[in-house]
């Protein structure tokens, strides 16, 4: 897989797809633990755990770690063929670091067991009570799903699991909502009975109630409950606390893989395809980040991990994160030089379809989308036809009189307008080609010095286009 050397969205490289990422950081690394998306999958988290990592002075290097679980160690998935959904990493109080996760159809939580971060974990067991009874095991018993775990300054841990839909039970296991429980010094056994965050009955957290997706931080003294909504999915949302386990009070939105902004009247369309969302905070360096994926390939299996920084408003609580290209990178690009396509934070066709929810995002024959064919080596833009939009923010422009290109192929003839800031700036003729082919225009800088642009790039033409990069020189 090729690596780039910069940061960026996505942050791993384009063909891996580590959704619900979880980031953590042990040592001198940023580790990032989620489920594993398998292109060509027609269901979410087909594959094995897998670690990456990045050294916290080099966050546009991502290192492979390896399948850090391997299937068929638990009893609940003796051939290894489940699906492993989200998981969540905490080091224990004897060093070891536990990696919790649920498996297809089980409804309790997993446990595993390494020495490193993103290490070979081995299985452990299955969080239980004092008597050996596993919770979600039977019928009557609290659903389990969706693991976080955060380990206190006072060294109590605890465990938050569930999921919030409108209904009493599911296979028998009682759906209460988001739960918390404290563990013992074992990380496994659970201390008594479970709080509840908030109900799937009574719903505290306004218009944008708890679904799934459960994740715990503690930063600034308080606590704060990360989470995906029911009925806005695409949204991840978050409530604060001054205790780990009681009096949550919803906060608002931290980002929308659409970057539909629902506070904001004008900001209602699709500005990107929507899909479900799951993720968590990071504050680094006194800077706060927001992980969180979005889709790829023209389906909601097949999810790329991508972050944002979040800054908070002057009464503390956070801003809805906007989408970027830059990720983690704290500026804009320099325009002179080379970019893959598929950096790209907006993608939509001519007239985008409106969220719905609960409902699957359904793809047409008029929807550009990334792409990874084994031809190429990196992913790139799809099908990019009459209308179709693919936007780049931020880069930063020095003046300079420059041509701006892009490497191309299909069947469309027309041209790309290039625009900054909403203003044109540059036409690119285009012809249909086979193969990937360079096209270039001359482009008299009269928008000189944005240090900060947002770049937007319109097909207009017959046929449809693939965009492999653009740039400057």
């Amino acid at each position: 897989m090729k690596k780039l050397d910069f940061a960026c969205n996505p942050y791993l490289p384009g063909k891996e797809h580590v959704p619900d990422g979880e980031p953590h950081i042990f040592g001198d690394r940023l580790y990032v633990f989620g489920s594993h998306d398998e292109l060509g999958s027609d269901r979410y988290c087909t594959g094995s755990y897998v670690g990456w990592s990045a050294a916290l002075n080099d966050l546009g290097n991502w290192r492979y770690e390896g399948v850090i679980l391997e299937k068929g160690q638990d009893p609940y998935d003796p051939e290894g063929t489940k699906d492993y959904y989200a998981p969540d990493v905490a080091q224990g109080p004897d060093g070891r670091y536990y990696l919790y996760y649920s498996i297809e159809g089980s409804m309790v939580i997993s446990v595993a067991v390494c020495e490193q971060p993103a290490g070979k974990y081995t299985f452990y067991g299955h969080v239980k009570d004092r008597d050996g009874h596993v919770i979600g095991s039977t019928q009557g018993d609290d659903y389990q799903f969706d693991p976080a775990v955060l380990i206190d300054d006072d060294g109590k841990i605890y465990l938050y699991s569930g999921q919030g839909l409108p209904i009493s039970e599911v296979n028998g296991r009682q759906m209460k909502g988001a739960m918390v429980y404290e563990l013992e010094k074992d990380m496994l056994t659970i201390k008594g009975k479970p709080k509840i965050v908030t109900s799937n009955t009574e719903n505290v957290f306004e218009e944008n109630r708890f679904f799934e997706a459960s994740s715990i931080r503690k930063m600034d003294g308080k606590y704060y409950f990360i989470y995906s909504p029911l009925p806005n999915t695409h949204l991840l949302c978050y409530a604060t606390s001054d205790y780990p386990d009681r009096e949550f009070v919803y906060g608002g939105v931290l980002v929308s893989n659409a970057d539909i902004f629902p506070e904001k009247e004008n900001c209602q369309e699709p500005m990107n395809y929507w899909g479900n969302n799951h993720g968590s905070l990071l504050k680094m360096a006194e800077k706060y980040y927001i992980f969180y994926h979005r889709n790829s390939n023209r389906t909601p299996y097949a999810r790329q991990g991508c972050v944002e920084q979040i800054y908070k408003d002057e009464n503390g609580g956070f801003i809805q994160a906007e989408l970027t290209s830059n990720g983690m990178n704290q500026d804009a690009f320099p325009m002179k030089g080379t970019y893959p396509a598929y950096i790209a934070w907006r993608l939509q066709k001519k007239k985008m379809d409106p969220f719905v929810p609960f409902q699957f995002l359904k793809y047409s024959e008029a929807d550009p989308y990334i792409a990874e064919t084994e031809d190429v080596e990196i992913p790139y833009i799809a099908n990019m036809q009459e209308g179709a939009k693919a936007g780049y923010r931020y880069m930063a422009f020095d003046g300079t009189e420059s041509r701006f290109f892009v490497k191309i192929r299909g069947t469309g003839n027309g041209e790309i307008v290039v625009s900054v800031n909403e203003q044109e700036f540059v036409r690119i003729p285009v012809k249909a080609a086979a193969e990937w082919t360079e096209f270039e225009a001359f482009c008299s800088m009269d928008i000189v010095n944005i240090k900060k642009g947002d770049i937007c790039m319109t097909y207009h033409g017959s046929g449809s286009i693939d965009i492999l990069y653009l740039g400057m020189r």
